[in-house]
């Protein structure tokens, strides 16, 4: 079995699509941008840069200082790239990663339904290779939210934070 330690990028591209906040990622497939195809990505375990607060101040400075760099030592007239250009060139296709451990933080311990009965998270492990999710009815006992049994924990939580999305639940 082979060892998975974050989302897929694909995986990634579906929690963003359902509204799970990409600063809570803790991990990056950054964008390498090589020609070889096994080599276009790879995972940093950093969370992802955005380009807002502090970084906007820093890649304008970036740009300034390449400007004079490429006019002064090379004799060359500048390009002119704005600071979201120069960020972009280096970070722009970066997607975020989310490691089991901020998966499971964005698990809501408890979820609450529209007629105000609660369910509590459970979890399974059915054997060495397989994991099922869920929340439990803490008046009945009853499973009330349940993934289908996956390889690996991650794809449980993708799809269990999925579930409750569409159901309005987080």
């Amino acid at each position: 079995m082979e060892q998975r330690i974050c989302t897929s990028r694909e995986q990634s591209q579906q929690l963003m699509k359902i509204g799970i906040n990409p600063h809570t990622a803790d991990m990056t497939w950054h964008h390498t941008h090589s020609r070889a195809k096994t080599l276009e990505w790879e995972l940093k375990p950093f969370k992802p840069h955005f380009f807002e607060g502090e970084a906007i101040k820093m890649y304008e400075k970036i740009a300034k200082v390449s400007d004079t760099f490429v006019q002064r030592f090379l004799g060359k007239e500048p390009e002119q790239i704005s600071a979201k250009e120069q960020f972009d060139r280096l970070y722009g296709q970066d997607i975020p990663a989310w490691s089991l451990t901020a998966l499971m933080d964005e698990l809501p311990q408890m979820v609450v339904f529209d007629d105000e009965s609660e369910a509590e998270f459970v979890f399974s492990k059915e054997s060495d290779t397989q994991y099922w999710l869920g929340y439990r009815s803490t008046y009945t006992t009853e499973i009330c939210i349940e993934t289908n049994i996956h390889e690996y924990l991650i794809d449980a939580c993708v799809e269990l934070l999925s579930v409750l999305k569409k159901q309005n639940l987080i």
